[in-house]
């Protein structure tokens, strides 16, 4: 298979020579002047690997480097910097803005081939490895999603259907329950569609290593925020009297759509898996750098194994518990907790219940 490559590099004697080389082992190399004439040949030339020098007019490696680990398309191409200096601080800026190996002159031909070689080697492996997990969610929707789909769809057809059937002789009363059911279908539904695309979501920010639009940091008071969802998942399952909220209040360095999600999606797996009279108690305290929030529930609980099998659209003896909805609330709350810098963790005995741990930063 034909290899692609973008040499980047303002000596026309050097640009020559490696362009001479690569060609000979049967590369196919496009050249560039600098970052700015690169980036106009990367309109409609995507290369395998980009071999860029450090220091050229008009726009140096550097800045060319972030600009293509900006483009959504080039985002994963290996990038070889070709550098004069064996400067720590200037690899390491390369580093950090996103290169992949550096190359400093004089090299060898042997080292250049040696350098396209492993980093082609590391993108075909993690381009394997995104496509196992993509089959694997696939195969994971395929057995689950259609079901979970199903039950709310049916109920909803169903009354409806019975509703239009039976207009002139259903009391209102009975019209009530029947739409408050079709309501919390609907409900259901919409949850079921919106989790699926969080994880999605989550998924390939994750496996592309791209966590853009999670790291941002906005204060948010953390003792509003869960005292309002905890009071509203308390009120669906008509438990108010089982919530306990003990929570010290202080700022959460993260965006409040991300905690509302990772909080809302642990309140209600505790009150989905604990039986009405016993407490869901929620505990929040301050640690050095994050702060822990503690939600415990007297449950069905889950075996070792089960905790560590966690993941989207598994769920553990549904023939035995009634279980509504696709596995895929716990796994976002954890992903998403992850991607913001923090921890989770889920501590369970069968019979006695869950305790799930999330520890996000804090701002002191």
């Amino acid at each position: 298979m034909k290899v692609y490559i973008l040499l980047v590099e303002d000596d026309a004697m050097v640009r020559q020579n490696l362009i001479d080389l690569l060609e000979a082992e049967s590369f196919d190399v496009k050249a560039a002047h600098n970052g700015a004439e690169a980036l106009d040949i990367l309109e409609h030339f995507i290369p395998d690997i980009i071999i860029c020098d450090v220091m050229m007019p008009v726009m140096d490696g550097h800045a060319m480097l972030k600009n293509v680990r900006d483009m959504k398309n080039l985002a994963d191409i290996p990038f070889i910097f070709l550098t004069a200096k064996a400067d720590p601080s200037e690899q390491r800026k390369g580093m950090v803005l996103g290169a992949d190996d550096y190359l400093t002159k004089p090299f060898t031909r042997d080292q250049l081939l040696s350098a396209i070689d492993i980093r082609l080697q590391k993108r075909d492996l993690m381009r394997q490895k995104y496509n196992e997990q993509l089959d694997s969610l696939r195969n994971s929707i395929s057995g689950t999603l259609p079901h979970e789909l199903r039950t709310p769809l049916t109920g909803i057809i169903g009354f409806a259907e019975y509703l239009l059937d039976n207009l002139e002789t259903t009391s209102p009363e009975e019209a009530r329950e029947f739409l408050t059911f079709i309501l919390n279908s609907g409900k259901r539904l919409h949850r079921l569609i919106e989790n699926y695309v969080t994880y999605s979501d989550l998924q390939m920010k994750r496996m592309s290593m791209n966590t853009s639009g999670y790291r941002t940091s906005v204060a948010m008071s953390v003792l509003e925020v869960i005292t309002q969802i905890a009071q509203n998942e308390s009120y669906e399952f008509e438990r108010s009297d089982d919530l306990v909220i003990d929570v010290e209040d202080t700022e959460l360095l993260v965006q409040e759509k991300d905690a509302e999600k990772i909080f809302t999606e642990i309140i209600d797996n505790a009150f989905r898996f604990s039986k009405m009279g016993n407490k869901v108690k929620i505990v929040g305290r301050k640690e050095e750098t994050l702060f822990l929030i503690r939600i415990i529930d007297s449950g069905i609980g889950m075996t070792p194994e089960q905790v560590e099998s966690i993941g989207a659209y598994v769920q553990f003896d549904r023939h035995k518990h009634e279980q509504q909805g696709s596995g895929l609330g716990i796994t976002i709350a954890k992903g998403l907790t992850e991607l913001l810098g923090g921890k989770f963790s889920i501590h369970s005995t069968v019979g006695v219940g869950t305790t799930v741990e999330c520890r996000l930063p804090h701002n002191g």
